[in-house]
């Protein structure tokens, strides 16, 4: 080689079916020139692999040696040497960048067998080679399988909002504070890209997008969002002390607080310090309590208008029992009326009808059903309170 100027270079010899000893060498050149040897190994009867490509028909006499390399790229997840359709007890052993023997190899699965599986994974880049022994003759078929990684791609957008969540297949990405999202490692194909977000919903719905072969820009949806909760008391029922914290509802007028006329609700029998202020609170200004469409369904007398507990809600409804021999509420109060359920029950229809004492769960959840249904026209939202017996 001619033509160099002063300076250290670094020589590096190749040929295929061929390995060099050194592998390269430093030389520095200064003002004469310079000689740098190497021994190369080279198989007349060696065989090249191609990835993936079974080579027939190989055979190997007893005690003899057959070799067979593949150049492995840089990169590489994983290397397979594999022999198979084998006639009898053959070994194979593996190196790289030079002939393995019965000592120096990578791999040795050393079975009964000829047929032999040696793998790697992550490979080295280089020549990569299998060497078959004769345990005994046999004839075989060999493969060299070389494992690149798959390219994979990205998918990008804005979402619409921030933090929403936009999924296709099975990988997924949130939107940033400026509602862009990125989805990666994505091979080629088609996907349905699809933002979801609690409280919004979104234009499209979702977007068919095809990868092949680049990333793909500029799947965009627009979000339309709600409000979200709005919590107007932050205490539990039965909180110490004062009573209730309260938060203000944005965009109304006055701060909650107990009314300034007529009584709260009794809580007689159950009890509760603070149960009974649950429907009792009013806005100073009076227009905040216009702020949510109040309904109540009450399925026990003592949550029921006769003890006030309507108080507040613009539709307070109570779910009676269906008392026997058509009784009403009074009535099923009696004494007389309480014996003449207990000898209907144990001595002639032998089982207790929760109709008599309450509605069950049914009943209630057809009839808050039926109030969602209607209609609502003032275009406010509501504050629903649904009372079931069957968990007391």
């Amino acid at each position: 080689m001619a033509g160099f100027a002063a300076g250290t270079y670094t020589v590096t010899p190749s040929k295929s079916g061929c390995t060099f000893s050194p592998a390269s060498a430093s030389v520095t050149i200064s003002s004469a020139n310079v000689t740098a040897n190497f021994t190369a190994t080279c198989g007349s009867a060696d065989i090249q692999l191609t990835s993936g490509v079974a080579v027939t028909g190989q055979s190997v006499a007893q005690g003899a040696w057959k070799y067979y390399y593949i150049t492995v790229p840089a990169g590489a997840t994983n290397l397979t040497f594999a022999t198979t359709n084998s006639t009898g007890d053959v070994d194979i052993y593996t190196q790289v960048n030079a002939k393995p023997t019965s000592t120096a190899y990578i791999c040795r699965p050393y079975t009964a067998s000829g047929n032999e599986t040696c793998s790697a994974a992550n490979p080295a880049s280089g020549t990569w080679w299998i060497g078959v022994n004769g345990y005994a003759a046999a004839s075989f078929t060999v493969t060299g399988t070389v494992t690149m990684p798959t390219a994979t791609f990205s998918i990008s957008g804005s979402a619409g909002t921030s933090g929403a969540t936009v999924s296709a297949g099975s990988q997924g990405a949130t939107s940033d504070a400026s509602n862009n999202y990125t989805i990666s490692g994505l091979a080629n194909g088609t996907y349905t890209v699809t933002p979801s977000k609690s409280g919004c919903t979104f234009s499209p719905a979702s977007a068919s997008v095809t990868v092949a072969g680049a990333n793909v820009t500029g799947t965009n949806f627009t979000a339309t969002c709600g409000t979200g909760t709005t919590t107007l008391f932050s205490n539990g029922f039965e909180t110490a002390g004062t009573g209730w914290a309260t938060a203000q509802v944005s965009g109304t007028a006055g701060a909650w607080t107990f009314p300034t006329s007529g009584t709260l609700p009794t809580v007689t029998p159950h009890g509760g310090s603070y149960l009974a202020k649950f429907n009792s609170y009013d806005a100073a200004s009076g227009s905040q309590t216009r702020a949510y469409r109040t309904a109540g369904f009450a399925n026990n007398a003592n949550v029921s208008q006769a003890f006030n507990f309507q108080q507040g809600f613009d539709e307070y409804r109570y779910l009676a029992p269906d008392f026997f021999f058509r009784a009403d509420e009074p009535a099923a109060q009696l004494a007389l009326y309480s014996g003449l359920r207990l000898v209907r029950e144990r001595f002639l229809s032998h089982y207790v009808d929760v109709h008599h004492y309450y509605q069950p769960a049914e009943v209630v959840t057809a009839e808050v059903r039926r109030w969602l249904d209607g209609p609502r026209d003032d275009g406010r939202p509501f504050f629903l309170f649904v009372h079931y017996m069957d968990p007391h």
